[in-house]
């Protein structure tokens, strides 16, 4: 997976549409080749491609964009929506991978999940559109109310910026 996807983000010339549950890095110099993912990423931000990421509300809390920050990812791409559970990258609206891996070291290197990358524009442009409405009408930048005190987080409001 890791291999293989970053060949993908790494082909990125124009955009790179990413929507995935969660980034969890890793501690530095632990599990470098899904450390160098993100790394790919924050590359193709400063060969100015367009980057945009959505991530799930439950990102926006522990610390973890902080920790995306600290793993050297551009947070001004990051957009949090409520209910996120996808796996998806669009690149260049010509390629599009889907699939079950989390962005996380175990999810990236050790779990047993699938994904598959497709070359093929109508399904790229597909899933971009999905995406682009997300990131419009859904994905939101800034928390704007706290998490419930119940055991259980609430869903939470976000605003944009």
């Amino acid at each position: 997976y890791a291999k293989n996807i970053l060949a993908l983000i790494q082909s990125a010339q124009k955009t790179l549409d990413i929507q995935t549950q969660y980034i969890h890095p890793p501690n530095k110099g632990v599990d470098t080749a899904f450390q160098a993912l993100i790394a790919a990423v924050q590359d193709r931000i400063k060969k100015k491609v367009q980057v945009r990421v959505i991530l799930s509300e439950y990102e926006a809390t522990g610390g973890w964009l902080e920790k995306l920050q600290e793993a050297g990812l551009d947070t001004s791409v990051v957009r949090i929506q409520n209910g996120v559970h996808n796996k998806a990258f669009v690149v260049d609206s010509e390629v599009v991978a889907v699939g079950s891996q989390n962005w996380s070291g175990d999810g990236v290197l050790r779990n047993r999940d699938a994904s598959l990358i497709i070359y093929n524009q109508d399904a790229a442009q597909y899933f971009e559109q999905i995406f682009s409405y997300d990131w419009t009408a859904h994905a939101k930048q800034k928390l704007t109310s706290e998490v419930s005190t119940s055991s259980k987080p609430a869903p939470r409001e976000f605003a944009a910026d």
